[in-house]
């Protein structure tokens, strides 16, 4: 699939699993409705049926493994809500969590930035629950 620059257009990547929870990566390649021109977002979503609250860290390499863009969500554990529970949000838990202005998109679609790999975009994602 080609990196939409339409505001809104969703990628999703394919289920994850991680510290015994379901995630998948939520990316608007043309940013979401609130976004910046020119900014991607990108989304941690929650796919289990219990909620978490976790750390978590995405980064993005460029082919030679450079890091070029890293975020780390706060200090306090992000809560997830479980994938069963309504859509709005409750008490500042969500099913998904992140950035709506993650990285510009001319730093990861740019072929001389060597950070697509086979037309594909490779986001490192670190979780780490709360204790």
């Amino acid at each position: 699939e080609s990196m939409s620059t339409e505001k809104d257009h969703v990628v999703y990547s394919p289920k994850f699993s991680c510290c015994n929870h379901e995630w998948k990566l939520r990316m608007y390649p043309g940013g979401n409705k609130e976004s910046r021109d020119g900014m991607v977002g990108l989304h941690l979503e929650h796919c289990s049926g219990t909620e978490i609250s976790a750390n978590y860290v995405f980064l993005i390499r460029d082919v030679s493994e450079k890091v070029i863009k890293v975020k780390k969500s706060g200090i306090a554990g992000t809560k997830f809500m479980s994938n069963h529970a309504p859509d709005a949000p409750s008490k500042g838990i969500n099913k998904a969590n992140g950035w709506k202005n993650f990285v510009e998109r001319a730093k990861v679609i740019g072929v001389s930035n060597n950070v697509l790999n086979h037309r594909t975009l490779t986001v490192e994602v670190r979780i780490k629950p709360d204790d």
